[in-house]
């Protein structure tokens, strides 16, 4: 009832997953050391990696089949699954060791990130059902889950166990979400179907890249700087990602459904907009603007009290990070028409290059500016990736001038 009286449940599931998440900093950010917080950061953006690289194809190729298949369950690969999980479980596996984690961090990590790229499965067949009321309780408990299981295990456990456990909290919630999801009956384990087919497209690369804009660096902040500038750099920058990313993603998830289900007259709903238009998206850009200006101001004092005053970001760094992010999240009805257009290719090619740019700057400047260095790329390659994204979504509306997706 709540979700149906606020009109947009997508906006809500969103707005719960970045409470849950502040308390989740909260608990970490006084349960950890920096040592074992910027370790933590470190794996979990390795989580977003292999997200981008398998579970976010795979999830948008499940919203496109469901929404255009609106009768009986979509048919998810076993078999191909477990061969799409391959590389991003190595690629975990990889980085755990070289942290220097022990085995148990190890298996729980790679157990995590298996039951997460399951859940982007399961919900974005959810979704592209439109059974937005289901998504949006899933996240509620998925939620509750991860900060719940953080807050038992982590502080339950011994101080040594506190990265595991918390891994462990991640993998547990989104069990939790592939279940409720599972449970409905939109999707069955089947033989090979469009939606499990393998093979890196269009999205996979943009996500990727966009991957590399967002956590890539840390990497590199953790080699140039230490592990303690990571551990500030994250806490400030996931304060801000979540909620500036909470109202794309959220506008995301109730426009892909729309913009790839087909019409009456054939066509599919992206070729009915122009996701260009200032009118179509005004209030969109000015309250994204208008967040991105509060959350510059109020992050540093917020992120001081929430961790105990353990970690205290300069303001220039919240503003460069709410700006650079606040592009990213300006260009989301770009980056939906041109999905569900399936013309990816120009824009894939164009974030692979504001990658490549970001991962140069930041091996450039983060030995000698750490954290704010790191926050200066952030702003620049979020800028030209959302130039990019309006460019190629202006394409995509001539006739003629779209280029087709990578895939097969």
């Amino acid at each position: 009832m709540l979700s149906r009286a606020l009109g947009r449940p997508t906006l809500l599931g969103q707005a719960i997953g970045m409470l849950g998440s502040l308390g989740l900093v909260a608990l970490l950010t006084r349960g950890m050391t920096s040592a074992q917080f910027g370790t933590y950061s470190i794996i979990v953006s390795m989580f977003a990696f292999a997200n981008a690289l398998v579970g976010t194809t795979l999830g948008i190729r499940a919203t496109r089949d469901s929404a255009t298949t609106l009768e009986g369950p979509i048919l998810i690969s076993g078999r191909t699954f477990l061969h799409a999980i391959g590389l991003p479980v190595v690629s975990v596996v990889v980085v755990c060791v070289v942290l220097g984690q022990g085995p148990l961090t190890v298996m729980v990590a790679a157990s995590a990130i298996v039951a997460i790229i399951a859940a982007e499965i399961a919900q974005g067949i959810v979704l592209g059902r439109r059974l937005y009321a289901l998504w949006t309780w899933s996240t509620c408990w998925r939620t509750v889950v991860s900060v719940l299981g953080a807050g038992v295990l982590v502080t339950g456990l011994p101080a040594t166990a506190a990265v595991p456990a918390a891994l462990l909290a991640l993998g547990l919630a989104a069990v939790t979400m592939s279940w409720r999801c599972w449970r409905a009956g939109v999707a069955r384990l089947g033989p090979n179907s469009e939606t499990s087919r393998l093979g890196l497209s269009g999205v996979g690369v943009i996500n990727l890249a966009l991957w590399v804009m967002s956590t890539g660096d840390r990497m590199i902040l953790g080699w140039r700087a230490g592990l303690s500038a990571v551990a500030l750099y994250a806490v400030i920058y996931g304060l801000l990602d979540r909620a500036l990313r909470a109202v794309a993603v959220a506008t995301a998830q109730s426009s892909f459904p729309v913009a790839m289900a087909l019409r009456a007259d054939g066509t599919h709903g992206w070729e009915a907009t122009d996701a260009c238009a200032w009118s179509r998206h005004r209030g969109y850009w000015l309250g994204t603007a208008a967040l991105a200006a509060v959350l510059s101001l109020a992050s540093g004092p917020f992120v001081a009290a929430l961790s105990g005053d353990r970690y205290q970001p300069p303001f220039l760094m919240a503003l460069l990070l709410s700006t650079g992010i606040s592009f990213y999240a300006a260009a989301m009805p770009f980056y939906v028409r041109v999905i569900a257009s399936d013309r990816t290719a120009l824009l894939a090619s164009a974030s692979v290059g504001c990658a490549v740019f970001n991962l140069l700057g930041n091996a450039l400047i983060d030995g000698r500016f750490g954290a704010m260095g790191a926050a200066v790329m952030t702003l620049l390659a979020y800028g030209l990736w959302a130039v990019a994204a309006a460019e190629t979504a202006r394409r995509v509306g001539l006739p003629g001038r779209g280029t087709r997706s990578v895939t097969a």
